[in-house]
């Protein structure tokens, strides 16, 4: 009995075995299997150059990646990648590996999959790189659905140098010094080219005027972007228009640093092709400096900052020692009590011509920035419910300020005032602290500091006082400091009996 056979399946076979029978047996389903489902990453032969990847990426920057990620310096800042190399088969290491452990091909977002990467070795890198598939056997655990094995185990990619063996004699033979002779610093970077393939794309461009694969695609050995104080730990450091570059010899760092000094920038394109690339660089002001160089001038900066935050400390340690050295002091001094009998100044000699009235300007420190001008006319008057009510003319106050103004209605008034709060020293804990807090050893808060303003600075602050307030405040003062010289006030004016009163018609 023949076995069923779909009829689209059975007249294409008539039709391809039609001309001459065979009874050969199909394949085995195994071996069909494998070379249906495992493409060709070759077979576009170079057609899809410059295609785009997951993410808009394109395969070129995934090869500059891989070139990167394989490169001497990176074989010799790496000991578990030159490990793997020389003992693996070869020097082949899985591409699976190298996905996890290099730090250029993390930076893609998606990244990249062995596929296309195989797709992009073999399109732009095929001269540079070797690339192979390994084919196993799956597990017993892989063939039962048990997600215990490793992807490793059931097949992939492996890559490798075709110089891998002068790689790693290179990297045995390396040190920090040579590394460093050859790293220099880029700064202003063309926006366009703020990434890792992109710097790498724009310096191996700016040494040659060829394309960077074809000329010299190993130049750049290493990219390294600083990161920023406020990246997170586990963020990968993204490109803000500088980065640290280590190239394959000091021959090309110093042309570099020749052709794009840090100072004066470059401005022409004499001796350099006239490309957009070029034309973005000048634009942006690109420049370069050598790693030592770089390294002078952050020690000097990191120096410098240092400085002023230890002169800062500094200050603020003075001030807090003072600060206490005051309130031991005022806590150890018997209190002085304010009697009735308080002497007072005598009375300054000044008549209603004067500009303002002097000696009755106070600025007070360290008052609660979420207080407002009632609460503080209160917390001040206490000053004043023995010798007069009237002592407090006004509250000069600003929202979210931690200073302000009084105007004291007479000069005695003034030192009545500031005799108080030198023998009470109070600090204002709330915004609506009316009646202030006794500031002690235990109280952890600022007293209340009162300042007489005087000279330029009190003619200074009554000149943005209009008119008006100004004279009824020299007014108020004249009387209050002599009430038995009164204030003469210009009679009012009689009306005039001749003058005829006009009458309102009625609508």
């Amino acid at each position: 009995m023949f076995p069923f056979l779909p009829r689209k399946v059975s007249q294409a076979a008539k039709l391809a075995g039609s001309s001459k029978p065979t009874n050969s047996t199909p394949p085995p389903q195994s071996t069909r299997a494998v070379s249906q489902s495992v493409p060709d990453p070759s077979s576009s032969k170079g057609k899809d150059k410059g295609k785009a990847v997951a993410g808009g990426f394109l395969e070129e920057d995934c090869t500059l990646l891989l070139l990167l990620s394989l490169s001497e310096h990176t074989v010799w800042a790496d000991p578990d990648l030159r490990r793997t190399i020389a003992t693996g088969e070869e020097g082949f290491i899985p591409l699976g590996y190298l996905l996890r452990r290099s730090p250029f091909l993390a930076s893609v977002t998606p990244p990249p999959t062995e596929t296309v990467l195989v797709r992009s070795i073999r399109a732009h890198a095929n001269a540079y790189l070797d690339v192979r598939m390994l084919v196993s056997a799956p597990s017993r655990g892989a063939w039962y659905g048990t997600d215990s094995t490793s992807a490793d185990a059931l097949g992939g990619y492996e890559v490798r140098r075709k110089d891998w063996e002068n790689a790693l004699q290179q990297s045995r033979n390396s040190s920090r010094h040579e590394w460093e002779a050859r790293t220099l610093y880029m700064e202003n970077i063309p926006l366009q080219h703020r990434t890792i393939a992109g710097i790498h794309r724009l310096t191996s461009t700016l040494l040659s005027n060829s394309s960077p694969l074809t000329a010299i695609p190993r130049v750049v050995q290493s990219i390294l972007l600083p990161a920023h104080h406020q990246d997170k730990p586990d963020e990968h450091p993204k490109c803000k228009g500088f980065a640290l570059v280590t190239l394959e010899n000091t021959e090309h760092v110093e042309l570099l640093l020749n052709k794009w000094p840090w100072s004066p920038r470059r401005t022409d394109l004499s001796d350099m092709g006239d490309t957009t690339l070029v034309h973005d660089a000048i634009k942006f002001g690109f420049r370069t400096l050598s790693k030592a160089r770089w390294d002078a001038l952050k020690e000097e900066y990191l120096t410098h900052r240092q400085r002023l935050l230890d002169d800062i400390a500094h200050a603020e340690d003075e001030e807090h020692a003072y600060t206490n050295q005051y309130m031991d002091a005022q806590s150890q001094a018997a209190p002085i009590a304010v009697a009735p009998t308080l002497s007072l100044p005598p009375k300054p000699a000044f008549d209603l011509s004067a500009p303002y009235p002097p000696g009755c300007l106070v600025y007070v420190r360290n008052v609660h920035a979420e207080t407002n001008k009632t609460t503080l006319r209160t917390l001040f008057s206490q000053a004043f419910s023995v010798q007069s009510t009237e002592g407090l003319d006004y509250v000069d106050f600003n929202k979210g300020m931690e200073t302000c103004y009084l105007r004291l209605a007479t000069p005695q008034q003034t030192a009545l005032l500031i005799a108080f709060f030198e023998s009470h020293p109070t600090a204002q804990l709330r915004g609506l602290d009316n009646a202030g807090t006794p500031v002690t050893s235990a109280t952890q808060a600022k007293a209340l500091v009162l300042e007489v303003v005087d000279g330029t600075r009190e003619e200074l602050y009554w000149t943005k006082v209009p008119e008006k307030v100004r004279r009824q405040a020299v007014e108020r003062s004249f009387r209050l400091a002599d009430p038995s010289a009164g204030v003469k006030q210009e009679p009012l004016a009689e009306p005039d009996p001749r003058k005829r009163k006009r009458r309102r018609r009625d609508d």
